[in-house]
């Protein structure tokens, strides 16, 4: 069993040979680096630890020492008969040889000073020894994973980590420059609008680019208002209302920066998936789509914005017409519903208004009940707009928010008395 294992490993692994693979293998050796805390190293950010200096017992302070008398050694040299020829140093009884520094020798804040001294030594032995076990297993993992042509030529013994990694950069890989070319360019081809049936695999490679181009600071992706605005244009050739709506409610979020491109991608995934899960999607029920039209690439244009925006509407109010017919109590009867079960018009807006199609039921819309909203909120002038078409258009909605608004009215009249 683990020699099929070491056969898979080993037919996945990326060897870096030249630079057509070395982005591959440099995404492999960064992972690396970083599973090893050695990633500032090698970038040439930061320095390896020192190596620990041990504490002297001699530098702390010690307890006085006896002197020995020189009485006590003059009578032997007396004695002592001097040899012809022989200097006078030569007959002179050595002195005491001086003694190590022991622990017992110190006073007792000398003791204490060693002690702590000892301590962070030993600490910053076993810090400095980590890393240095850390860096060789970077090395092996580096001779392993290149060719032998590199190895010889960019990674020779006596150099250190991060030069190693400095020259097969220069060897293999590609330039800083060059590697934001490649990274803005992917960043603008993921934003070719998609189509319905591609939505979800367009989101991941939208979601991939955006977090290569932010990881080289590619400048489009630096600020939340022009990335989630690259986003809507995008996205508003195949989900114009829910682009609308959705950009209407993270309007906020946008301001104060705190919007994540990982949020976005999610969010449409989760729209995405009504489409690809459903069985089949009926002709014009989600408006009018410009996914391989010339617009997208002059979506400067006011007039032709505003083209759009009309050709969207009269999508969506042809979409309400085939979808609802009404009956002669007001009720409404979804089409295509073989049980012929009725639906009232409340039950349809639990997740999408009706009238601005935002996500949130139609009687809770603040275009329709201002009342209802915050004292921050301020209305869209195009999405008014919107609304108001949408009134004229569906009677059946109109007639629901007169009534709604009665409702509410008559409820507050009763409070009152």
């Amino acid at each position: 069993m683990s020699s099929t294992k070491d056969t898979v490993a080993s037919s996945t692994k990326t060897i870096l040979t030249s630079s057509a693979n070395w982005d591959d293998w440099n995404d492999r050796f960064v992972s690396q680096a970083i599973m090893y805390d050695l990633l500032g190293h090698v970038q040439g950010k930061e320095n390896l630890l020192p190596k620990a200096m041990k504490p002297v017992m001699a530098h702390y302070a010690q307890k006085a020492r006896p002197t020995t008398s020189r009485s006590r050694t003059q009578p032997q040299q007396e004695h002592e008969p001097h040899s012809q020829g022989v200097s006078e140093d030569h007959t002179m009884s050595p002195g005491p040889e001086p003694r190590e520094v022991t622990f017992s020798d110190l006073t007792t804040d000398g003791q204490k000073s060693f002690s702590m001294a000892w301590t962070f030594y030993q600490d910053d032995m076993k810090a400095y020894e980590k890393q240095q076990d850390l860096v060789r297993k970077m090395k092996e993992w580096i001779a392993a994973n290149v060719s032998s042509h590199f190895q010889k030529s960019c990674c020779k013994p006596t150099e250190s980590l991060s030069k190693w990694y400095d020259n097969l950069k220069k060897a293999a890989g590609i330039s800083r420059r060059l590697e934001d070319t490649f990274a803005r360019n992917a960043y603008r081809k993921a934003l070719n609008p998609p189509k319905l049936r591609n939505l979800l695999t367009w989101t991941d490679s939208w979601e991939q680019a955006m977090t290569e181009a932010k990881n080289k600071e590619v400048l489009a992706t630096t600020r939340t208002s022009e990335w989630f605005e690259d986003f809507l244009v995008a996205i508003k050739g195949v989900l114009p209302s829910w682009a609308e709506s959705y950009g209407i409610n993270k309007d906020h979020k946008v301001e104060d920066e705190s919007l994540d491109y990982r949020t976005v991608a999610n969010d449409l995934r989760k729209k995405a998936s009504e489409y690809t899960n459903a069985t089949k999607i009926a002709k014009g029920s989600f408006g009018p789509t410009f996914a391989d039209g010339d617009d997208h690439s002059e979506q400067g244009s006011e007039d032709k914005a505003n083209t759009k925006r009309k050709r969207t509407h009269q999508g969506w109010q042809t979409s309400r017409k085939r979808q609802f017919a009404s009956d002669s109590s007001g009720k409404v009867i979804a089409s295509g519903n073989k049980s012929g079960k009725v639906k009232t018009a409340s039950d349809d807006s639990g997740k999408v208004c009706r009238a601005c199609e935002g996500p949130h039921p139609t009687q809770k819309c603040y275009y329709l009940f201002p009342n209802k909203a915050p004292k921050i909120w301020t209305p869209k002038p195009h999405v008014q707009k919107l609304v108001e078409e949408a009134l004229n258009a569906d009677s059946t909605l109109k007639e629901e928010v007169e009534r709604l608004k009665r409702t509410k009215r008559a409820k507050t009249k009763a409070d009152e008395d």
